[in-house]
């Protein structure tokens, strides 16, 4: 595995789960023997046997700084209990730091097993297993930097920045049909969303390990893509019922592979329809009784490669969501969500945020980045340009940069990039202020980088603008630094 800091890669949005053909689910069991160890990614597909690196130590859930996860490592796998069959030729290992899971109680915990990956690769199998108290374990991909065994608790805000490769367990719904593959895009970290459920009067420990078979990117390969449908602009009155109607016109053809409904532990019911040109409606997915345990295992319906279920360009979907707040907040995204979310053939990344349609070719706006030669300006600044935000200062001082972010529109250039980019890379954000306006390459990069930033801290925070009261604060705390820096003001 090569260590070296990468550019993010690009990201479905949390549930646009990218196929992983194969998958295997086997029963959680209680098993004893010795833990293993995180794999070699620029390996894989080369042969049996785990590959050399370390895994931390978890704390509970609790977050756990990188160095004692690092340090910690000896301790983890002396105090493994999770038996692990013989590595299958051709498969790479993941084992998850063991977690703490007290009598009587259940969790998520989100674990980092490698990165940042050091080219591109195609998934195409998974497999793997818990131990006793285990319900489910999903293998994450992610541009959160963290050291591998790095563990805290799962949030709801990591399903806007993380997407699944596949999952094993009881609650593991997540195979599909063979002939496609997830392509895992270099730099990125590689993360285990595992939850366990003890139902015993003893405390246990929760150990997850999964194997995956991939091999170096294969242009012959088909990529799954992925499409999703939602509104950021959710607002649940606290002690009541409430409803929203979620709308979107698909402007291409979009062949599904698999598709669910979304929504968090305030759900009652959802559904969602289609209309297409003709007048023709059909249901798509009704779940007339929310399950909560979806939320983090989502109930697919599953459509054959070579029988996709197409939804043609013209049609118009609704998403309708009941929900009971029971607490005494308003819940507003990501707190809660109502998402129409799929898998489709092709490596295309579609959403419609707020009825907005935006398609989005992650080959394309990668290639269409290059970086310039250090040192280089853009015409009428003075900012240094750049390919990215990472290391770049005072790249917006330039009076041409600063006239484009003084004016009036640029907060809608804002919000547009950060719609159309939702759940996607940096890059993506980079490449749509490159567009949209005329700011240098290297001022673009440092808005991106703030979108991006803004998208993994502050997504219901800027719902309703980037200078509103709630916005402005979140993005000074997580984002202000390195913005400040990046840009020189």
């Amino acid at each position: 595995m090569n260590f070296s800091h990468v550019a993010c890669v690009p990201l479905a949005m949390f549930l646009l789960s990218h196929a992983a053909i194969g998958c295997s689910s086997e029963t959680p069991h209680d098993v004893t023997s010795a833990g293993g160890v995180a794999p070699d990614l620029a390996s894989a597909g080369t042969g049996a046997g785990a590959a050399t690196g370390s895994a931390g130590a978890g704390t509970g859930g609790t977050v756990q700084s990188k160095e004692a996860a690092t340090s910690s490592a000896a301790g983890a796998m002396a105090s493994s209990s999770l038996m692990m069959p013989p590595l299958e030729a051709g498969f790479q290992r993941f084992v998850a730091p063991p977690v703490d899971v007290p009598a009587g109680t259940t969790d998520d915990w989100i674990q980092w097993v490698a990165g940042p990956t050091d080219q591109d690769y195609d998934i195409v199998k998974l497999k793997g297993a818990q131990s006793k108290g285990g319900h489910h374990a999903i293998l994450l991909s992610t541009n959160e930097a963290n050291a591998t065994g790095f563990t805290r608790k799962y949030s709801n805000r990591d399903q806007l920045t993380t997407s699944s490769l596949g999952g094993v367990g009881a609650e593991g719904n997540v195979a599909i049909p063979e002939g496609v593959v997830f392509r895992l895009r270099k730099g990125s970290y590689l993360a285990i969303q595992a939850h366990y459920l003890n139902s015993t009067d003893k405390d246990i420990k929760g150990e997850t390990y999964i194997d995956i078979n991939m091999t170096p990117r294969n242009e012959a390969n088909i990529v799954a893509g992925s499409f999703a449908s939602t509104n950021l602009s959710i607002s649940l009155p606290p002690k009541a019922q409430s409803s929203l109607d979620v709308y979107c016109k698909v402007e291409q053809d979009i062949q599904v592979l698999r598709l669910t409904n979304h929504m968090h532990s305030a759900g009652v019911s959802i559904y969602t329809e289609q209309t297409d040109p003709s007048g023709k409606t059909q249901m798509l997915k009704q779940d007339d009784v929310w399950s909560d345990t979806w939320a983090l295992a989502p109930n697919y319906d599953n459509f054959p490669v070579s029988k996709p279920l197409l939804i043609p360009a013209g049609s118009m979907l609704r998403t309708h969501c009941i929900w009971n707040n029971t607490t005494d907040k308003t819940l507003s995204f990501p707190e809660e969500m109502c998402v129409f979310a799929t898998n489709v053939l092709g490596g295309k990344e579609f959403t419609c945020i707020d009825g907005k349609f935006v398609a989005r070719d992650p080959e394309a706006s990668s290639s269409a980045q290059t970086e310039p030669t250090a040192g280089s300006k853009s015409d009428a600044n003075t900012g240094a340009a750049g390919a990215g935000g990472s290391g770049m200062t005072g790249a917006c001082t330039g009076s041409a940069d600063k006239a484009v972010l003084e004016a009036p529109d640029f907060q809608d250039k804002q919000m547009m990039c950060g719609s159309s980019c939702f759940g996607s890379s940096e890059m993506c954000a980079t490449d749509c202020f490159t567009k949209n306006t005329t700011l240098s390459a290297g001022c673009a990069a440092c808005n991106g980088a703030q979108i991006s930033c803004a998208m993994q801290h502050c997504v219901g925070d800027c719902v309703s603008g980037f200078m509103s009261s709630t916005c402005k604060p979140c993005l000074e705390t997580n984002c202000g630094a390195a913005y400040h820096a990046c840009s020189g003001l």
